[in-house]
């Protein structure tokens, strides 16, 4: 049996190397809201049209505007459709000494109004209704504060999401009892960018985030100052049926904790 050269054992690592990355992207899940748990039409796999009090969707099978319009949206980021979010000043996470000055004061300040979260929590916060929406066409004026003319997605009252929904406190939702309280949950609308600055040896680089992950989908930053945002760790257009691994919509999976590891170098 002849010896292995350099050469062989280079092009069989070569070979395996693209093999895996591959399988990779042939694992990523594909974008697909219809039928889906972000899907709050009667099409959908969303337990709120069956939920009490809840009835199916006024608006029947379209998918999309239970989020996003094509006209007249309350948004301009996004056509958003929701009448907008009951929060806007939430209390985050502070309390690591592995944060970064400029870090820790960012979230001290709390999310900027124009921060990409915002969209997320207006349905997740655990406080926010769902159901109201900014140009539905059907339904009634909403009460509670919000605009003039929004309208009721489903049901004839306001609803927030059931607790099989939400992330975080088991009962209240993301943002606990108040709506607003982040604090347990990872940090959220700051310049990932200045943060990995300030500790280079602890964060990757915006490019090593991107290059350390070989699936077609991986972390996400937003804007001139690479905030690291909802949206960062978590796609809700996913096909969230295909694969566990995925749950709750991730963008990328996280076996052996690699969504943790694409920016914290451990």
């Amino acid at each position: 049996m002849k010896p292995c050269n350099k050469m062989s054992i280079l092009l069989a690592l070569i070979v395996a190397g693209f093999m895996v990355n591959s399988l990779a992207l042939a694992a990523a899940p594909p974008n697909k809201i219809a039928t889906g748990k972000h899907d709050l039409s009667f099409n959908g796999a969303s337990i709120l049209a069956t939920s009490p009090g809840a009835g199916a969707g006024v608006l029947g099978d379209q998918t999309c505007i239970y989020c996003h319009t094509p006209h007249n949206a309350g948004s301009n980021k996004l056509l958003w459709n929701k009448a907008g979010n009951g929060n806007t000043a939430f209390r985050l996470y502070t309390s690591s000494t592995t944060l970064s000055p400029s870090a820790k004061a960012s979230l001290k300040a709390g999310l900027s109004a124009n921060s990409p979260s915002l969209f997320c929590l207006s349905c997740h916060d655990g406080k926010t209704a769902i159901n109201v929406l900014h140009a539905g066409g059907q339904g009634a004026a909403a009460p509670g504060g919000y605009p003039a003319n929004s309208n009721f997605a489903f049901g004839n009252t306001p609803i927030s999401l059931p607790n099989t929904w939400t992330f975080g406190d088991p009962v209240a939702g993301l943002g606990g009892a108040s709506g607003d309280d982040l604090s347990n949950d990872h940090p959220i609308g700051f310049s990932y960018t200045q943060a990995q600055l300030e500790k280079p040896t602890s964060l990757r680089s915006t490019t090593d985030v991107a290059n350390y992950n070989t699936e077609s989908q991986y972390i996400k930053f937003y804007g001139s100052t690479s905030t690291l945002e909802c949206s960062s760790c978590h796609n809700p257009h996913a096909d969230n049926s295909t694969s566990q691994d995925y749950k709750p919509f991730l963008v990328m999976m996280n076996t052996g904790s690699a969504l943790c590891l694409s920016c914290h170098n451990k």
